[in-house]
């Protein structure tokens, strides 16, 4: 499971996080399997693969909010400078 997780995350840390979010799940829902229909490998594996899955969306819509922030935060320096620029202009 571990294996799985760093082949998915390429951080050892965040993967061990994420085994072990698995194994709560894999607890939480172990009253579901019905080891017959897939088997009990299988059956971890596709928890361990979804909640990796699940870590990788997270952390895109970290990335994705933080440009967005960081892209505001540059937008309203310029517009600071510049009211700055004209401020000291029109004051000469």
């Amino acid at each position: 499971m571990d294996s799985l997780c760093a082949c998915y995350l390429h951080n050892t840390v965040e993967a061990d996080e994420v085994a072990q979010e698995a194994f709560v799940q894999i607890f939480r829902n172990l009253s579901q399997f019905t080891g017959a229909a897939i088997g009990l490998t299988s059956w971890l594996l596709a928890i361990t693969r979804h909640c990796c899955i699940g870590r990788q969306r997270h952390n895109s819509a970290c990335r994705v909010s933080c440009r967005k922030a960081s892209s505001r935060r540059s937008k309203t320096s310029r517009v600071l400078n510049e009211l700055t620029r004209i401020a000291v202009s029109s004051s000469v």
